[in-house]
């Protein structure tokens, strides 16, 4: 079993012996708790063997969950993520699967029975809006990579193009395997969740069971423990999911996709600090299954997936991204040398003369830079004769100039 330990020289499986209360319920992935180094520890029961090499005599299992919370490939995997990353495999088991609820384990969770139709009616649903934005949600479900710069959807008040997205995960459930969607946040997981629920699918839950599991730190430790459950076991052929979902257990993974995959906040900041898009592209390389990356702006990382032959870029037509994208003008110094004295105001002249042309009907927005570069710096200017003090404006990256 590997134990819970920081220490890099116990980062090895270490022999423990089953007692008889515990034969029949301690099985590959359970977690136990252990005598280690004079107190009790916790442990995952990596391989079961009737001999050990340890010449000694073996301490027993002090307890152990109810049921396996990983599978023998997901702690495979793990040893490679943590050979890949420089960690322990303890550390990536602690990342993998969430806090154990002990009365969530004791459901039933042995029959498996799942709505071949539902899901089948449901690529019908969002594949219109897949082929609308010309994403091959077919060659997904057959196993291709693709890295696509997606659009923004207008007709959506989160503007994400979740139909899509969703499309060729729907179309791998309905030929009987699992689809991985791993999502930024909150806001992208309830739009995927609402989007699946308009097309036929229910949420997973204990009492009723359902089409897809959302696995989701917000939604407290039994729901979660139990979404995880219901993915690793099967019950769930969609799972959707924020960063840890990379590292979720499945059953017959035929699809990952990975929404605004250049996002930071998929960089994990405890050890071994996998990151998501990276977990993904090795699960995808183990299990032979489709990938998509996709976003408004592909990473550097995807793009050299592309440039290696690893994967291949989606097509989206030139009109497309016009119709869909704002028209984007950069103010950069030279623009503001022609404008003259306005052009150096922390807004230049043309700025404004473009928002208040009447054709702009569509919303309007305009940036600058970080407060920090052009936080205004006052300073008070002694009165002269009659005229009261007044204060001076000055920008940190414009001229001097009095006002």
């Amino acid at each position: 079993m590997c134990v819970d330990s920081a220490q890099p020289h116990l980062d090895r499986p270490f022999d423990y012996s089953i007692p008889d209360a515990l034969r029949g319920v301690v099985d590959v992935g359970s977690r136990v708790r252990v005598r280690f180094a004079g107190r009790l520890i916790n442990g995952v029961v990596t391989a079961l063997s009737d001999s050990s090499d340890f010449e000694g005599t073996l301490a027993p299992i002090h307890s152990s969950s109810a049921m396996p919370s990983y599978t023998a490939d997901a702690i495979a995997f793990a040893g490679q993520v943590a050979r890949r990353y420089g960690g322990g495999l303890w550390d990536v088991l602690r990342l993998m699967a969430p806090p154990r609820v002990a009365a969530v384990e004791k459901r039933d969770w042995s029959g498996v029975d799942h709505d071949e139709q539902a899901y089948a009616l449901a690529h019908e649903a969002l594949a219109e809006e897949a082929a609308a934005v010309a994403l091959d949600d077919a060659s997904l479900a057959a196993g291709a990579r693709l890295v696509w710069e997606a659009v923004p959807d207008p007709s959506r008040r989160h503007g994400l193009p979740i139909d899509a997205l969703l499309s060729p995960a729907a179309a791998v459930a309905a030929r009987g395997q699992t689809a991985l969607v791993i999502l930024p946040d909150a806001r992208a997981l309830a739009a995927a969740g609402d989007a699946l629920v308009r097309a036929g699918l229910s949420r997973w839950n204990a009492r009723s069971g359902g089409h897809f599991a959302v696995v989701h730190a917000e939604d407290g430790p039994a729901v979660r423990f139990g979404n995880y459950l219901a993915a690793m076991t099967g019950h769930a052929r969609i799972v959707l999911g924020t960063r840890p979902a990379a590292l979720q257990p499945v059953r017959g993974l035929g699809l990952l996709v990975m929404w605004d995959e250049a996002s930071n906040v998929y960089e994990d900041p405890h050890a071994p600090y996998p990151h998501a898009r990276t977990v993904a592209a090795m699960r995808a390389d183990e299990a032979g299954a489709g990938m998509l990356l996709a976003g408004y702006a592909p990473s550097v990382e995807a793009m050299a997936l592309v440039a290696h032959g690893w994967a291949e870029r989606a097509d989206v037509p030139r009109a497309l991204v016009r119709t869909s994208t704002p028209l984007m003008t950069v103010i950069d110094d030279q623009k503001r040398e022609a404008e003259g004295a306005s052009g150096w105001h922390w807004m230049p002249g043309s700025v404004w003369r473009g928002r208040a042309m009447p054709s702009r009907a569509a919303p309007w927005g305009s940036s600058c830079p970080a407060p920090a570069t052009y936080a205004p710096r006052r300073a008070r200017v002694a009165a002269s004769g009659p005229r009261a003090p007044r204060a001076v404006v000055r920008c940190a990256r414009s001229p001097r100039r009095r006002r």
